[in-house]
């Protein structure tokens, strides 16, 4: 039977992904919002990880509000999961990354008003251009001129010259410009839980102090084997006790015993035992309870006579 290890939580998917069981094993998909192997996962690009863990909690990044984007300053931004929108502002074309004037919602009105003055002024000129021909062709025929008359004439023609000469009024259509919306702020994550304290160890309980030991009895004197004085090699060489040689061709040392040794495989074997300068031997000069010489531990070498030579 095949084990599920998502159901038995044997697996080792991360807290953000998501276990599927397989035949024989199991594979791990980070969720939405996270990136990785399922394993080890990190937040996608416009999230936060809110926890020690990096990865485990991710929240969206508002980059309206952190100032993060880079929409256009007359543009407006608006946060969307994981991202965010630029579109520019009213009176404004463009992408909203990039927002230009818009000419005709800017200038329109006062062009309209400056061509409209202008129509007005040239039909008042045409009209006081009429009357002042009527009223030439009429003094034609007289030769008496009426003095209320004379002050109507004058006064209308003074009214003619100022329509005349008054120029229209440019009318100016003020532009506002969008007051900039308040960033909103991100709602701050839940606090981590507190971890345990660890429990305190168990009181370890002092040991019993050691009882004084009886002194040691002193050791009788060592007995040493009895060795040949010296003992002369295949080569011809005479090696003596305390003489200075070299065995197996690099390890160097002194003659301490020449002889036979006791209880052991062959007897009637002349052997050397020779006290190392470096610990590569074993023993302290002992074998099989017989002592042939005293050295330090890993210093003793017993061979025979021809892997020895004179230094």
């Amino acid at each position: 039977m095949d084990d599920d290890e998502c159901a038995l939580e044997t697996d080792n998917c991360s807290p953000s992904a998501k276990c599927a069981n397989t035949p024989g094993s199991f594979t791990c998909t980070c969720l939405d919002t996270y990136k990785g192997d399922g394993i080890t996962c990190a937040c996608s690009e416009g999230y936060t990880s809110t926890t020690k863990v990096t990865g485990n909690v991710c929240v969206d990044d508002d980059e309206c509000a952190l100032g993060t984007h880079n929409c256009s300053p007359f543009a407006d931004c608006t946060n969307t999961e994981g991202s965010f929108k630029c579109a520019c502002s009213d009176t404004y074309d463009g992408d909203g990354l990039n927002c230009g004037e818009n000419f005709a919602a800017h200038y329109g009105a006062a062009v309209g008003g400056g061509v409209g003055g202008t129509i007005f002024g040239i039909i008042v000129i045409v009209v006081v251009i009429i009357v002042l021909l009527i009223v030439c062709r009429n003094r034609k025929g007289q030769k008496i001129v009426d003095a209320d008359m004379a002050q109507r004439y004058e006064a209308t023609l003074k009214a003619a010259d100022a329509k005349a000469v008054a120029k229209p009024e440019r009318i100016v259509l003020a532009v506002r410009k969008p007051e900039p919306k308040a960033k909103v702020q991100p709602e701050p994550s839940p606090a981590p839980a507190p971890e345990p304290e660890p429990e305190a160890a168990p009181a370890v309980q002092a040991a019993p102090e050691p009882e004084p030991e009886e002194p040691a009895k002193p050791k009788a004197a060592e007995v040493h084997e009895p060795s040949d004085a010296q003992i002369q090699n295949s080569a011809g060489a005479v090696l003596q006790l305390g003489s200075r040689v070299k065995v197996n061709g690099y390890q160097q040392g002194t003659v301490r015993y020449i002889g036979d040794l006791k209880d052991v495989a062959l007897n009637g074997i002349k052997y050397v035992g020779v006290e190392l300068d470096v610990g590569e031997g074993s023993g302290d000069g002992s074998i099989n309870g017989h002592k042939y010489f005293h050295c330090a531990d890993f210093h003793a070498l017993f061979t025979t006579v021809q892997f020895v030579e004179p230094l």
